[in-house]
């Protein structure tokens, strides 16, 4: 079960997995909801988008879920900076 905003990423980095998309707008929550439903054996959930929440943390715990370090996808990010600053990063490379 994954995040359907991962959706063309995880097919592309993974073609031959089967993967459940939630779509009905609960977020991770939906995601746990289709795990308990029986619809996938695994969450693709990343620490940093769900130790924030202590509900969610608690509802992993109850249906004794884990994080492993396994790495299903990588999705990198930039933000935009003024241009000074990004003068000085190209200076300091």
């Amino acid at each position: 079960c994954a995040h359907p905003a991962l959706q063309e990423d995880l097919e592309l980095a993974h073609p031959d997995a089967t993967f459940v998309f939630n779509l009905n707008g609960k977020e991770l929550f939906g995601l746990v909801e289709d795990y308990k439903a029986g619809s996938c054996e695994v969450l693709a959930v990343g620490k940093m988008d769900s130790l924030g929440d202590m509900n969610l943390m608690d509802l992993f715990c109850k249906e004794e879920l884990v994080y492993t370090e396994s790495l299903v996808i990588e999705n990198p990010v930039g933000f935009p900076i003024r241009s000074d600053l990004g003068e000085y990063a190209q200076d300091t490379m």
